[in-house]
């Protein structure tokens, strides 16, 4: 009985060991593969909650960078990826649902450099 259970234990090692591995060769690949936009030089600026207020400071700060020689391109979302969200209650077929959105203005996605 005891070698019956020393040698399940050895093979449940043996399989931790290459889940450990196939693991490890995962979170390596995620962590050098492209993320498909660029994140360098990408500067991120939180204004008013205001919209016309947040439009008016983004309209400026745009005036700003054009005379900075190091800007590329410049883009505005409303809310900050990841930060928060518009969310608007809807009905389709009498089902109520919530339609989350990100508005960006057309300089948004050439600044990140997207690969769409």
């Amino acid at each position: 009985m005891f070698k019956i259970l020393l040698t399940l234990q050895f093979g449940f090692s043996v399989f931790l060991l290459i889940c450990i591995l196939v693991i490890s060769g995962q979170v390596g690949f995620m962590l050098n593969k492209p993320l498909g936009f660029e994140t360098e030089g990408v500067i991120s600026v939180t204004t008013q909650n205001n919209e016309v207020e947040s439009q008016r400071l983004t309209r400026l700060f745009e005036q700003q960078l054009a005379y900075q020689p190091y800007f590329k391109s410049f883009g505005a979302v409303n809310n900050g990826l990841g930060k928060s969200w518009s969310r608007y209650p809807a009905e389709i077929n009498g089902k109520k649902i919530n339609i989350y959105q990100y508005r960006v203005d057309p300089g948004y996605i050439p600044a990140w450099i997207i690969g769409y």
